[in-house]
């Protein structure tokens, strides 16, 4: 065979051709057909795949030839006639087989290079997934970082008037604690909202963190 060899072959009609680095399988069997009568009597019951096939099949005489293998396009096929003997149909099986073998390849290549072009994609999709997602969580500290120090001023303003209120009305025992010993108190949680405690770099050091 020009081009490639036949590698298997067995009884139920399934050949093997090995064309370069490739298998191409293909399938012979004897055509079936539906009468135009249907027959009757005994010639009713017989079929040769009682499980498989309609008992209205009847064997043509002729054999139908297939390549199995998935091919990109129709799957070549082709049927013996009267007028043309199977021997006739083997140089066209022959050489389609062999032409078809590029074809496959071709196709091949294409598909795995439509792969690699859809996990780049997605791997770019996925990257700027996770850039948006690390952009976003540091823009969400960023404003984070504005209204504390937003509310930093409001608490700083609030103290300094209690500290005015403390001059005037003098120190006083409040629960576990004198009035002086709140504000101390009121003014270190009001240090912990500055964005500013280690200053500019500090700032957008804690907006950039992981």
């Amino acid at each position: 065979m020009a081009g490639g060899r036949v590698k298997e072959a067995d009884i139920h009609g399934k050949l093997t051709f090995n064309v370069g680095s490739r298998d191409i399988e293909c399938m012979v069997k004897e055509k079936m057909s539906r009468p135009i009568r249907r027959p009757e009597g005994e010639a009713a019951k017989w079929t040769a795949y009682p499980h498989h096939h309609n008992s209205g099949l009847t064997s043509s005489g002729f054999l139908r030839a297939q390549i199995s293998t998935w091919l990109p396009g129709e799957q070549p096929q082709w049927i013996e006639s009267p007028r043309k003997p199977f021997s006739q149909l083997i140089p066209a099986i022959v050489e389609t087989v062999v032409a078809s073998v590029p074809r496959l390849i071709e196709w091949e290549r294409k598909r795995e290079e439509d792969r690699r072009r859809h996990e780049e994609q997605e791997r770019r999709r996925w990257e700027l997934r996770r850039l948006k997602e690390i952009d976003d969580a540091r823009w969400s500290r960023f404003r984070s970082a504005a209204t504390n120090w937003q509310e930093k001023q409001l608490l700083d303003a609030f103290i300094t008037e209690l500290e005015a209120r403390l001059a005037s009305e003098g120190d006083h025992a409040i629960g576990e604690r004198t009035t002086t010993e709140w504000l101390d108190w009121a003014k270190d949680r009001a240090a912990e909202l500055d964005p500013f405690a280690k200053g500019l770099a500090g700032l957008f050091r804690d907006v950039q963190r992981p």
